[in-house]
This record gives structure tokens, sequence and C-alpha cells, in this order.
């Protein structure tokens, strides 16, 4: 878990506030752990919510051979980005496990969060 704390303060020092958190799931085990949150973001998501957004990516990752079928040529599906209103996810897969790394609205941080996410989902 060291290491992984390691990820989340490098991408924390390379963006700044608009990290918002980082986290880790065990997609089998249906358990998450969270490497990194911004102390007013804790305030806005109860554990039920945090749950079920871990719940929604497990569900996301069952359509992902569908993705990669569809665009075969370009291999396997390894994160998305999703832009809201309020802020920006990455999300990484990697077999079994996910990494989440959730931003504000600072699109110049996608190339960081994605290679952070693809770094630590490495890892796994």
């Amino acid at each position: 878990m060291t290491e992984l704390k390691g990820y989340a303060d490098a991408l924390r020092e390379d963006v700044g506030e608009t990290l918002r958190g980082v986290a880790i799931a065990d997609l089998r085990a249906r358990e998450f752990d969270v490497i990194y949150m911004r102390e007013d973001i804790w305030e806005l998501y109860s554990d039920e919510t945090q749950q079920e957004i871990f719940e929604d990516a497990v569900f996301e990752t069952m359509g992902m051979n569908r993705k990669e079928d569809l665009f075969e040529p370009l291999g396997g599906l390894e994160a998305t980005v999703r832009v809201f209103e309020g802020g920006i996810n990455v999300l990484a897969w990697a077999d079994d496990h996910g990494v989440f790394v959730g931003l504000g609205r600072d699109e110049d941080a996608i190339p960081a969060a994605v290679r952070t996410a693809n770094e630590i989902r490495e890892t796994l």
C-alpha cells in the first residue's frame, strides 16, 4: 500500500488540488481501498454512495469485452475518462482489479491521471 500511496502523492504533486481521490478495487472480492481522498471530498460521498460507485465500476467491467470486440484493432481497453460538469473520473482495469482517479475540472490533468492510473494498474 505504501508504494501505491507514493503514486498518489506524486500525482498530487503534479496536478495539485485538482486531485480529488485515488482508489483501488478488488473486483472479485468486491472491496475497495482509498489511497488518497482530499478532505473536502469525503464530505460529498456517504459510505453507501462510495459503495454504489464501486459497484457501478464492477458492472462497467462486464461490458469491457464488448467494447474490445467493437474496437478490436485498438487492442485491449485499459482505461476510460468521464468528464462531468463538476469533475473528471479516470478508471483503469487489470484483470480483476481497478484503479479510480477523481479530478476537478482541470482537463490539463487528464494525461497525468491516465498515466498514473495505468502505472498503478500495472503493479496490481
